[in-house]
């Protein structure tokens, strides 16, 4: 899981990143069965592996840093907390690519769309959240405070 948090990828077109997704989580799910026999197989590291996959490879132009919908690229880095926990810290491309360091929150991703908006208008960010230290089994969970 830990070498799985190291990968990361911005990809322009959706499809492909909804493929790369699919590809990675694919190889990691077959790796994981050859290597551990079912009575050692836990489905919360599946689960918790396709989230790593999914926060670390971005749609977005590269170039502009930014998503389709304007909003900053954002990545997850995965830093271990002792022997067996993991702390979610947000990076946005822009601050990985200038060293300014995180941004502290991981940022919900999901928005209604407004039929009457003005699409002049910038982009809003999307309200922040922090992820609280967890078992790498249990990234999954997403939890926060």
């Amino acid at each position: 899981m830990q070498a799985l948090s190291t990968l990361y990828g911005i990809e322009l077109m959706e499809d492909n990143v909804e493929m790369l997704v699919m590809n990675m989580v694919n190889t990691f799910r077959d790796a994981y069965f050859k290597t551990f026999s079912p009575e050692e197989q836990n489905q919360k590291i599946l689960k918790s592996a396709n989230v790593i996959i999914s926060a670390n490879m971005a749609q977005g132009n590269a170039l502009t840093r930014k998503t389709a919908t304007g909003n900053s690229i954002v990545f997850s880095e995965w830093k271990p907390v002792g022997k067996s926990k993991v702390q979610r810290t947000e990076y946005t491309f822009d601050s990985i690519v200038e060293g300014s360091g995180p941004t502290g929150t991981v940022q919900e991703h999901s928005e209604q769309l407004d039929l009457f908006a003005d699409f002049d208008a910038e982009p809003e960010e999307p309200k922040s959240k922090n992820y609280i230290p967890v078992k790498w089994e249990d990234i999954y969970k997403q939890l926060t405070d």
